[in-house]
């Protein structure tokens, strides 16, 4: 056998991506959709709809723009004029040409006549939203792109419907391709970016249609200075020749872009948390269009999957002998396994996942045996809960916000600890840090002007 002994060895919250969730079985399948059909129960078709202003698409719902072809959701563009009709004029449906024509962006004209191009977009639907609770998960689809200059095609998710516009109006761009020429080749001839996964973040968006309470600026309806986190990823092929899957994994403290199966970017979430509605849709960029672009083009979405963690948040594993095999593939907040100098082994032919928000602790002598697979992840998933007044529980989160914290007595504390580490106190916030042992304060710990930290060594109540 090949005998693995970990003393006293932690697995910290920022360790190594874990399986996939096809592979997992912490991730449980929550929403698929194969498209074989076009529910209208799940999707809605956005009809007489100019989706964010400004791009020279309007999207509907004929069978021209948005069809089901073997097995696939089409999205088609098509070159065609096209007017709203009048009855659309006072309702979401169309109105932003109206609010364009205030804040003075118009379609290249002053007096609006119509649009030069046809296309479709589709959104789940409120109610899917809210039994499905599409927050915080792995979110993938299998889609081909197209690729023309000016093309935008994406695939993304935003605040759901019915939710307060206040909020910070979630939005990240598993994938959106840009058609653009980037240079030219050795003959001189332009050459595009079908190499580029473009990827982005938006958050603090202003109130939705019809009724606006923006800035005048067009230029702030998108971003605040912690949104707008783009990046253009070189997945290394054309992806216009076949279908690829993009995903991401998010998290209150991360998100993890994936290009077929293998992550491409990882940032800190920037407090992107509100619940949020899955959109396919094929946009045209006003200012990249050029003439060159062939109509129609389609982008094709094989299918779309959600998952999402098994979680039981509020639970410490701390045992010195433990028995695999009851395990119950959820998130704990904390694993301790062979305290005390216990002998622990998984089984040969078995899968383990452990899955911790905080830490796992594995010591003793601990065996993964050939013909065994094992995997211990500390990431961060679970939302900022703690089991109060929890005198034997070590506290030391990667990144926290404080948002929530129960100011409850804890056995040790330790914030900020490694690079790329963040627990901030906010401004106004009170703060009560509390432990039997040890408070330690690492850098990537902070406390904004405003806020007040108080830190005891207590005895256990």
């Amino acid at each position: 056998m090949k005998k693995a002994i970990l003393f006293f060895f932690i697995i910290s919250a920022v360790s190594s991506f874990g399986q996939l969730p096809v592979n997992d079985p912490n991730w449980e399948l929550v929403f698929n959709d194969d498209f074989n059909t076009l529910d209208p129960a799940v999707w809605k078709v956005l009809n007489n709809f100019d989706h964010y202003g400004g791009e020279p698409q309007v999207y509907t719902n004929s069978p021209n723009n948005v069809f089901i072809d073997n097995g696939s959701l089409v999205l088609q563009a098509r070159n065609e004029p096209y007017i709203c009709d009048p009855i659309y004029v006072n309702t979401e449906e169309c109105a932003r040409q109206n609010i364009l024509h205030q804040l003075n962006i118009s379609h290249g004209t002053s007096d609006f006549e119509g649009y030069h191009f046809t296309s479709g977009c589709i959104e789940t639907q409120a109610n899917v939203n809210s039994l499905t609770n599409f927050q915080y998960g792995y979110y993938e689809a299998r889609i081909r792109l197209p690729w023309g200059v000016g093309f935008w095609p994406a695939f993304w998710v935003f605040l759901r419907d019915g939710l307060p516009s206040h909020i910070n109006n979630s939005e990240i761009d598993i994938v959106e391709n840009v058609g653009k020429i980037v240079g030219v080749d050795e003959e001189g001839a332009p050459v595009g970016n079908k190499n580029k996964m473009g990827t982005n973040i938006h958050k603090g968006l202003c109130d939705g249609l019809p009724t606006y309470t923006c800035p005048t600026n067009p230029a702030d309806f998108y971003c605040t200075l912690e949104g707008c986190q783009g990046a253009d990823i070189d997945v290394g092929l054309d992806y216009t020749l076949d279908y690829h899957t993009y995903a991401i994994e998010w998290s209150p403290t991360r998100i993890v872009w994936y290009f077929d199966n293998r992550p491409v970017r990882i940032i800190t979430n920037p407090e992107i948390n509100d619940p949020v509605k899955i959109i396919f849709n094929f946009a045209l960029s006003q200012t990249l269009l050029d003439g060159s672009a062939e109509f129609p083009a389609q982008m094709k979405i094989d299918y779309v999957r959600v998952y999402k963690l098994k979680t039981d948040c509020n639970s410490i594993i701390n045992t010195c002998v433990y028995d695999f095999p009851s395990h119950d593939n959820k998130i704990k907040n904390k694993i301790v396994i062979g305290s005390g100098g216990c002998e622990n082994s998984v089984a040969v032919g078995t899968n383990t996942y452990l899955h911790a928000a905080n830490s796992i602790e594995l010591a003793g002598d601990f065996t993964i045996p050939i013909g065994a697979t094992f995997l211990a992840d500390a990431n961060g998933q679970c939302l900022n809960t703690l089991p109060e007044n929890s005198c034997g529980f070590s506290f030391n989160p990667c990144n926290y916000n404080f948002v929530g914290y129960d100011n409850g007595i804890k056995k040790e504390i330790t914030l900020g600890q490694v690079t790329g580490c963040t627990a901030t106190v906010s401004s106004g916030s009170t703060v009560s840090l509390k432990a039997t042992d040890e408070i330690t304060l690492k850098p990537g710990f902070s406390a904004n002007v405003g806020s007040n930290v108080e830190m005891k060594i207590v005895i256990c109540q």
